[in-house]
């Protein structure tokens, strides 16, 4: 009776999922038929960008480009992804102390095996000022993120000093944040049953990024005797 009833309730499931199962199938069992409907399902496609564990903190020198923020890029329930545009900001703290930041850029690193990895220099088509924030957005991209092998993006910048060191010179702070980035990949849901035969259906998807944890930290740009020494 139990095994009658699991049955019944799989083929629910099944039909549900808009699945059809031969009759010769049932053979196999309703272990096989419920393994068959649950692999039709699966979770939203979803790709994280938050702060990287190294992301620099604490003080930077002035008059030397250098990275800013380190973040990592994750997917999850997506077969393929690919990031394609990429909004970052960066913020200076600097009330008068006279610092600037200008050559900004952006890296995305990540690897494709273990034995191949790459670094690749994201374009950016505009940079704009809007008080002390600078919004970085790129072009359009295709950066692969896999599933297993996080990517890691970099925003890097030039930062200085417009008046010379005195005495009692006051320091400025700034950091890195992605704010925004669009995905695009393939979605495959595998229908396997009996003894692993099945086939993969896969539709394209798009969506954004996940960046709610993609800020770095506030980094004191110390000063220097002049402006550049």
């Amino acid at each position: 009776a139990f095994r009658a009833s699991t049955l019944v309730i799989t083929g629910i499931i099944v039909a549900g999922a808009s699945f059809a199962v031969a009759s010769s199938d049932i053979i196999y069992g309703s272990e096989s038929l419920l393994a068959a409907a649950v692999s039709t399902f699966s979770s939203s496609p979803i790709v994280t960008i938050s702060r990287n564990a190294g992301t620099p903190k604490g003080e930077i020198a002035p008059y030397v480009n250098q990275v800013l923020g380190v973040f990592d890029v994750k997917s999850k329930n997506i077969n393929l992804a690919t990031l394609t545009n990429i909004r970052a900001d960066v913020t200076i703290n600097s009330g008068k102390t006279g610092l600037q930041v200008s050559q900004f850029s952006m890296r995305y690193g990540y690897c494709a095996t273990a034995d191949d990895c790459r670094s690749i220099n994201i374009p950016l088509v505009s940079i704009t000022q809007k008080g002390t924030q600078y919004r970085l957005n790129s072009s359009t991209v295709n950066l692969p993120v896999y599933a297993n092998r996080p990517g890691t993006l970099e925003v890097a910048a030039y930062s200085y000093y417009t008046t010379p060191y005195v005495s009692g010179s006051k320091t400025a702070s700034v950091k890195a944040d992605v704010r925004d980035a669009s995905v695009a990949g393939s979605l495959c849901k595998t229908i396997t049953y009996g003894y692993g035969y099945g086939y993969d259906k896969c539709n394209a998807v798009s969506f954004r990024a996940k960046t709610g944890l993609a800020y770095g930290n506030w980094l004191r740009v110390i000063r220097s005797y002049g402006y550049g020494y």
